[in-house]
């Protein structure tokens, strides 16, 4: 049987929140076909995210917007227990089911493996505060 490739089957489609600092809101869903967990995840439209959040010092080397987008948007809802499967249930996955799909979905956008797994890293180690909150 011929492995399946992870995926994005969305562009992303983004709104910007006009009186928030670098917030959007999801304009159509997105969903990511994961080789990994063998599932299709999908971010539901009206959904809010702030991309990467990565702290305005290290936007020179970490840029808060780029090729890891719709990973970061994937990423923000998993973290927001969010993620539903394509006719609406939800998901429940741990921290670490979500933070290894952001690696996997950074990856299958063209992301280089050391940026990935540098940004990977940073939210394995400093993500739990963000965990099950969502932004508002």
């Amino acid at each position: 049987m011929p492995q399946i490739a992870s995926q994005f089957l969305d562009d992303l489609v983004l709104k910007k929140i006009e009186d928030r600092d670098c917030l959007w809101v999801v304009y159509d869903t997105l969903r990511f076909r994961s080789a990994e967990t063998h599932r299709t995840y999908k971010v539901p439209s009206d959904f809010v995210t702030d991309l990467a959040s990565i702290p305005r010092g290290l936007w020179n080397l970490f840029p808060k917007e780029g090729k890891q987008d719709r990973a970061a948007v994937l990423h923000d809802c998993g973290y927001a227990g969010c993620l539903i499967d394509v006719v609406g249930n939800p998901f429940t996955l741990n921290k670490k089911t979500i933070d290894r799909l952001f690696y996997e979905a950074m990856l299958s956008d063209g992301v280089g493996r050391k940026k990935a797994w540098l940004m990977w890293k940073a939210v394995s180690l400093v993500g739990r505060p963000h965990f099950g909150k969502q932004l508002s």
